[in-house]
């Protein structure tokens, strides 16, 4: 039916898939978290007050982080503070980005595990969210929000389309009103064109506009009489600025009214004993209606309105004697009161499991480089993998196995290992813990001592002082000191270390601290300076022979012998001051080197002569001692 005709030109293509937004959540629970730092959770809101003991509390993690990522949406939901009963629905909605399970601004989750649901918002783009979560039971409802901001990652941005159309579904008659939203789509609106397209036929929407921020299009979609009979047909949807083309596959449904229209189940697995209660969203509900999973299997439905339907999953055993879990079967909505292809919905994808367990972990210890193998049942990514409640890096997922990493740090143990399946919420919990491998000392520094300013050979012994095989991760540093090239050898767990440490003159001991590269774990050892002496230096000195030098009898030269200190570091200096008794300085001033041990002293003009000679001696260290002396005039001759 395509029109030769019209272009197929996509130019500036930008999706926002599911597929990718659930790869983003992994990248989220890698480190996005991380760099996190990682471990912290995002802000959160107060509770809001309580509607007849109703309550729900939301909490983003992280909630500022970088275009392209995704954040982690937790909502705790209780009544009279105990968690909601199991199955209860929590409506997810957001003012900006999409949530990763269904690739739309709004999610329900059903309730489990003590009432904590959690999901994940993800956004192409830049710019600040709210994420809203409501709860009713009976006639009670509590709502809670919590800011997540989309930050650039520094790239120039072009235009581009982040939510192709909302809402996602309308009658092949047309008239349905739609936003689309992005951002850099400038404010001319008489720029902006509006195709809806599936095959080769093309029509025009009508009612464009842009808002002053170029980042949302309003218009109404066009009729598609095309597609009048024919089960509910997916089309692309294309905005055209500048000669531009911004193309969205699959982002509009067109519907016959007879047509029901699915476009998500959550959560989207469940147990293979059936059981879970899930919820059913898209357009054109009615009832009566039956949902079927497996195309045979009838599920227990409990409520329908025009967009949802509430239904417990059967069992699986009814899928074939030959089964393998998880096992994907397709979920479809038929309208009873009809009949003929049409009445029947578009099938979505759910996975039946085993149920979710953990039956044990190897090895049972390591750093953040070590791969530890998860056995159990029920695994279905995307996940998430903590390891004493810090999330680790998932590497793969398979139905009884997962690889994955512990975080970086040094906790003193890792702590029992969890998973939690993020389309369901669903946690399980090893039986044993996982330990951080934290460095040890088993003996040395040997020898303990060595003289200040000498380097000395030293040997360390230890474990965990390195990752094993990785001896280049070790980092050796030394406070009141210095250490020469470090040497590393290890044998059956054990870790040798050869190098050498210089005390400095000045310090009683070396600080040695040896730093794990993988954990950041460290551990320390002391080395003593055997020439270190505690008491500073002392200062005395004694005045020699006055010799006459000049007729005038007011002038001579006094010999000030300088007394060697007997305590304190070898190396010392010493420095002379004098003064005239009325104590302004005598002529000179004298300061002199270590090895002067007597000075001159000129007495001035004055009768009687006399003042005060002072001798100050410094270590090298810059511990002094002073002491002072009259000086004695010679008598008149």
């Amino acid at each position: 039916m395509r029109n030769s005709k019209i272009p197929n030109t996509k130019e500036g293509h930008m999706r926002l898939t599911l597929n990718r937004m659930l790869a983003l959540v992994a990248i989220a629970a890698a480190g996005l978290m991380a760099g996190c730092s990682a471990d912290s959770p995002g802000p959160t809101t107060p509770p809001p007050p309580k509607t007849n003991g109703l309550a729900i509390v939301l909490t983003a993690n992280p909630g500022t982080l970088v275009q392209g990522n995704c954040s982690l949406i937790t909502a705790v939901a209780t009544q009279n503070g105990v968690p909601v009963p199991a199955g209860t629905s929590v409506l997810l909605s957001t003012t900006f980005g999409i949530f990763a399970q269904n690739g739309l601004p709004t999610i329900s989750v059903v309730s489990q595990n003590g009432g904590i649901v959690t999901t994940a918002i993800c956004s192409d783009t830049v710019g600040p969210s709210v994420v809203t979560g409501t709860v009713t039971v009976g006639s009670s409802t509590a709502r809670s929000s919590v800011p997540v901001n989309f930050t650039s990652n520094g790239l120039p941005n072009g235009p581009f389309i982040a939510q192709c159309a909302n809402p996602h579904t309308g009658p092949v008659t047309g008239g349905t009103p739609i936003t689309i939203t992005g951002g850099n789509l400038g404010t001319d609106a008489s720029k902006i064109r509006v195709f809806f397209r599936s095959g080769g036929v093309v029509h025009q929407a009508t009612g464009v506009t842009v808002d002053s921020t170029g980042s949302t299009i309003t218009a109404t979609t066009p009729a598609f009489p095309e597609l009048a009979g024919l089960p509910a047909t997916p089309v692309e949807v294309d905005v055209v600025l500048n000669g531009q083309t911004l193309a969205s596959p699959n982002c509009f449904t067109y519907t016959n009214e007879s047509t029901p229209v699915v476009s998500a189940i959550l959560p989207s697995s469940g147990t293979k004993v059936g059981g879970t209660r899930v919820t059913i969203t898209g357009s054109g509900f009615s009832a009566p209606v039956q949902v079927f999973f497996g195309g045979t299997l009838e599920a227990q439905v409990i409520s329908v309105s025009q967009n949802e339907i509430v239904a417990i999953t059967p069992p699986a055993n009814g899928q074939g004697p030959s089964q393998s879990f998880p096992l994907d079967v397709p979920v479809t909505v038929k309208e009873v009161n009809c009949s003929g292809s049409a009445c029947t919905s578009n099938p979505v994808t759910f996975t039946y499991t085993v149920g979710l367990a953990i039956f044990g972990f190897t090895p049972d210890h390591g750093d953040a480089s070590t791969v530890v193998t998860i056995t159990g049942q029920g695994f279905v990514a995307p996940l998430l993998v903590t390891f004493g409640g810090k999330q680790g890096t998932v590497i793969s997922v398979s139905g009884t196995q997962i690889l994955a990493k512990p975080p970086a740090g040094c906790p003193s143990s890792g702590g029992t290992i969890a998973v939690t399946l993020l389309s369901t919420g669903e946690t399980a919990s090893s039986p044993g813990t996982f330990t951080i491998n934290v460095p040890t000392i088993t003996s040395g520094p040997t020898p303990g001592s060595g003289p200040g300013g000498t380097a000395t050979a030293v040997s360390v012994t230890g474990t965990n002082l390195f990752p094993t095989g990785t001896p280049s991760a070790l980092t050796v540093t030394a406070a009141g000191g210095s250490v020469g090239v470090v040497s590393k050898s290890e044998q059956n767990a054990q870790q040798t270390l050869t190098f050498t440490v210089t005390p400095d003159i000045c310090s009683p001991t070396v600080t040695l601290t040896f730093i794990n590269g993988a954990t950041g774990c460290t551990t320390s050892a002391s080395f003593a300076n055997t020439t270190f002496i505690e008491s500073g230096p002392t200062a005395s000195f004694s005045q020699g022979t006055t010799v006459l030098t000049d007729p005038d009898p007011f002038t001579y030269t006094a010999v000030f012998h300088a007394v060697r200190p007997t305590s304190g570091t070898p190396e010392y200096s010493y420095a002379w001051t004098f003064a005239n008794s009325d104590g302004s300085p005598a002529d000179p001033a004298t300061s002199t080197s270590q090895n002067t041990t007597a000075v001159k002293f000129t007495c001035p003009d004055t009768t009687p002569c006399s003042g005060t000679a002072t001798l100050t001696v410094t270590d090298a260290c810059s511990k002094s001692a002073s002491t002072s002396a009259p000086v004695t005039p010679p008598a008149a001759p």
